[in-house]
C-alpha cells in the first residue's frame, strides 16, 4: 500500500492544483509533497545525486486591487534582509501574454553564511490572486536542475479558483484535438504523445479549460480554442483576431 502511495505522488506531466488557481507541468522524478494543513499552494521536490531541489506555488488572494511591482516588491522584502541574500537578476519576462516578474538570489541555509542556496522565482498577478512560482537548490547544484526548473516555471499556468463547468471539462480533453490542422497558410500538428508542430516550429501542448497550450523552445502561447466537427478556431497570442483551421484527413 506504502508503494502505491508513493507511485501516485510520483508526478511526471501536468499537476492541476485542487482549487483550481492553477497548473504547472513537472519533470520525471519529481514528487508532490504536501505540507499538512497548508491551503495556499502546493510544494514539490526531487533528489538527484544527493542534492535536493524544491520547488513551490504560493498563491495569495487580495481583498483589493494591488498591482504586478506592488506585490513583487512584497515578496522581494520577504528576503532581502536574510543573512547573505544577493539579488542576481531582476527583471520583467511574460507568462503567455501576462506580465511577470523574474527574480534570481542567493541566500545562506538557517543562517549559515557557509551554505547557500539559489533560487528563481516568477512572480504574476491574476485578478485578486498574486502568484509565485519557487524553485531552489544548493547554489553548486543549480546547473543540475537547470532544465527541470525551466520547464516548471515556463509551464505555469494560472486559474480561476473555481471549476470548470461541464462544458469546459469536455472541451479540455486533449484527444479532441489530436490530428492535422490547416488554414489561411497555418498548419498545425497535434500528436496523441503530446508533441505540436506549429508552422515547423516542433514543441509540446497540453490543453486545459479550453485552452490549447504550446511549448515551442523556450517561448509558451497560448490560444482558446472552438471546435466544431472538422472546424477549429484559434484566438489569442498571434492568433488575436482569431484563425480558423479545418482537420486534414
Amino acid at each position: 500500500m506504502i508503494a502505491s502511495l508513493i507511485a501516485l505522488l510520483i508526478l511526471a506531466g501536468p499537476y492541476e492544483d485542487t482549487q483550481h488557481r492553477f497548473s504547472v507541468d513537472l519533470p520525471a522524478k519529481w514528487v508532490f509533497s504536501p505540507v499538512p494543513g497548508d491551503t495556499a499552494g502546493a510544494y514539490f521536490k526531487r533528489t538527484q545525486d544527493g542534492a535536493i531541489a524544491n520547488a513551490t506555488v504560493r498563491v495569495m488572494k487580495f481583498t483589493q486591487p494591488v498591482d504586478l511591482d506592488t506585490f513583487a516588491a512584497r515578496v522581494g522584502d520577504a528576503a532581502d534582509h536574510e543573512p547573505g541574500y544577493r539579488l542576481l537578476n531582476n527583471q520583467a519576462v511574460r507568462i503567455g501574454n501576462m506580465p511577470a516578474i523574474s527574480r534570481r538570489f542567493v541566500v545562506a541555509i538557517n543562517g549559515d553564511l557557509k551554505w547557500t542556496k539559489m533560487v528563481e522565482q516568477r512572480i504574476l498577478v491574476v485578478g485578486n490572486m498574486g502568484f509565485v512560482v519557487h524553485v531552489e537548490t544548493l547554489a553548486d547544484a543549480f546547473p543540475l536542475f537547470q532544465d527541470d526548473f525551466n520547464k516548471i516555471l515556463l509551464s505555469f499556468q494560472p486559474g480561476t479558483g473555481k471549476a470548470p463547468s461541464p462544458a469546459q471539462a469536455h472541451r479540455a480533453k486533449p484527444g479532441v484535438l489530436v490530428g492535422k490542422w490547416e488554414g489561411a497558410g497555418h498548419a498545425l500538428e497535434l500528436s496523441p504523445s503530446g508533441a505540436a508542430i506549429l508552422d515547423r516550429s516542433p514543441g509540446s501542448y497540453h490543453v486545459t479549460s479550453g485552452v490549447l497550450i504550446l511549448q515551442l523552445g523556450d517561448q509558451q502561447v497560448q490560444f482558446e480554442y472552438e471546435l466544431n466537427g472538422d472546424n477549429l478556431r484559434l484566438s489569442g497570442a498571434n492568433f488575436a483576431g482569431g484563425q480558423n483551421f479545418h482537420r486534414v484527413r
